[in-house]
């Protein structure tokens, strides 16, 4: 079910279901289970494994317009880092560091190889700095901006979750539906009907 559309403050599956319409995460998995690469177009790894170099997709904007790009990605794991978010102390952060706008250094404290496995976990989902900072972390439970192929258009808490077609996609021809709307049936028993 829908615990409330916050997910970089629980980590929870049934929610990290739907939040991917329009949360977006730095690397996904594909079809077969192998990570690869979503918000993050390329990653380099220093040969000591502490030091990764990520180049963004370029091009990408938030629903509320505000461009995704490198001091965004450093503002998001630096958010989940300072309020102790879930799974915050799963990745050995040292530094994260903005090498240009599209371009982010994390320097890790030890070699962590399975950094992307968590990485991709929905609760590690970008949102929009500028958002955030207007709307306040309360609101974030029944609001969402990110970069995802769907914007919430609606949530009426253990009701329903609107959400219509983002236009400004950045994957072109995506997505293929206009509108998605997911119900909440509490009773287990109707949900089986």
């Amino acid at each position: 079910g829908i615990v409330h559309l916050d997910c970089n403050g629980v980590n929870q599956f049934g929610l990290n279901e739907i939040v991917q319409q329009f949360y977006e995460t730095l690397v996904d998995r594909d079809a077969t289970g192998e990570v690869k690469p979503l918000l993050i177009k390329d990653i380099k790894v220093s040969d000591d494994g502490l030091v990764h170099t990520w180049t963004l997709q370029s091009g990408v904007k938030f629903h509320d317009g505000t461009d995704f790009n490198a001091e965004v990605v450093k503002w998001n794991l630096e958010r989940k880092i300072e309020k102790k978010l879930p799974m915050w102390d799963m990745i050995p952060f040292d530094k994260i560091e903005v090498v240009d706008p599209l371009t982010v250094k994390v320097t890790l404290t030890r070699p962590y190889p399975a950094i992307y496995n968590v990485l991709h976990i929905k609760t590690f989902s970008m949102y929009s700095p500028t958002f955030v900072e207007k709307v306040g972390d309360d609101a974030l439970k029944s609001q969402a901006v990110g970069t995802g192929p769907f914007m919430v258009e609606e949530y009426v808490p253990n009701e329903y979750l609107k959400l219509k077609r983002n236009p400004n996609y950045w994957q072109k021809g995506l997505p293929y539906l206009d509108e998605i709307i997911y119900r909440v049936v509490p009773d287990a028993n109707t949900r089986a009907i």
